[in-house]
C-alpha cells in the first residue's frame, strides 16, 4: 500500500494479492486429497463422468474447508485494513474506517477516550466473532476429526 496511492480499490487489490495464494493452496491440497478418497473412486468405477465426479463428489468437500478458512482470512484482512488505516496508508479520510477512527481519536485520548475505545471495541468484537464462526465451521466439518 505504501507503493500505491491510498484508495479503496488499491487496498482491495493489495489485500487480495496477499490472500488469494493461500486459498489456491488450500483448494489444490483438498482437491488432491479428495480425488483419492474411496467414494470418488467408487463413483468413477460406477461410470460417472469426470464433470459429475467433480461437481457431486469433490467440489462440495473442497468448498467446506475453503469457506471455513474464509472467515479466518476475512478477520485477518480486517485487522490489516485497520492497521493500514491507522497508519494513514489505507482508505482515504472521507470513507469511514475503524483504523482511521482510532487514529483520529488518539490525540484526544485523555479527554475523550470513547473516540478510541468504541471503534477498537467493535473491531475486536467483529474479528472475534469471525474467528469463532470460522473455528466452529472448521471443527464441525473437519473430516479428519470425524473419522478418528
Amino acid at each position: 500500500m505504501s507503493v500505491l496511492t491510498p484508495s479503496l480499490k488499491n487496498e482491495i487489490i493489495a489485500l487480495g494479492f496477499l490472500g488469494i495464494p493461500t486459498f489456491a493452496r488450500i483448494a489444490r491440497a483438498n482437491t488432491m486429497v479428495m480425488s483419492r478418497r474411496e467414494f470418488v473412486m467408487a463413483s468413477k468405477v460406477m461410470g460417472a463422468t469426470n464433470l459429475r465426479v467433480v461437481t457431486r463428489e469433490v467440489l462440495p468437500n473442497v468448498l467446506v474447508p475453503i469457506m471455513s478458512f474464509g472467515f479466518l482470512v476475512v478477520a485477518a484482512l480486517m485487522i490489516a485494513d485497520g492497521s493500514l488505516s491507522f497508519l494513514g496508508l489505507g482508505i482515504p479520510p472521507p470513507t469511514p474506517s475503524w483504523g482511521a477512527m482510532i487514529a483520529a481519536g488518539q490525540p484526544n485520548l485523555q479527554r475523550d477516550p470513547h473516540l478510541v475505545f468504541v471503534p477498537a471495541t467493535f473491531l475486536f468484537l467483529t474479528v472475534f466473532a469471525l474467528n469463532a464462526v470460522g473455528d466452529r465451521a472448521r471443527s464441525r466439518f473437519d473430516t479428519k476429526a470425524a473419522s478418528v
